[in-house]
């Protein structure tokens, strides 16, 4: 992914993962991410997540559920927030966004 994102700079990569280890291992080694490539940490309750590089989270709100005051809210089009810049597309080190259960 770090590879596809130098290499397609004019491109914008999203990419979720629990892979925590493989993103910590890569960012412990010296790789630098490149600006276009936005990873987040996906979380919810009872997951023990390693996070030290603060990296942007996204949760799941399940049904019944609140979000917490700092979670950016999906608005579930991602081609939207894309074109606006917001939500996952620029999310800094530890911010969070959430996505409603469906």
């Amino acid at each position: 992914m770090v590879n596809a994102a130098k290499n397609n700079p004019h491109c914008d990569i999203l990419v979720f993962t629990k892979k925590y280890y493989f993103v910590n291992e890569m960012i412990n080694s010296g790789t630098e991410i490149p600006h276009n490539l936005h990873i987040l940490f996906s979380e919810w309750d009872g997951m023990t997540m390693d996070n030290p590089h603060n990296m942007p989270v996204a949760h799941v709100i399940f049904k019944g559920e609140e979000p917490k005051d700092n979670w950016n809210i999906c608005t579930g089009n991602c081609l939207e927030c894309a074109k606006k810049k917001k939500n996952c597309w620029v999310l800094k080190h530890g911010e969070h966004v959430a996505f409603y259960e469906h």
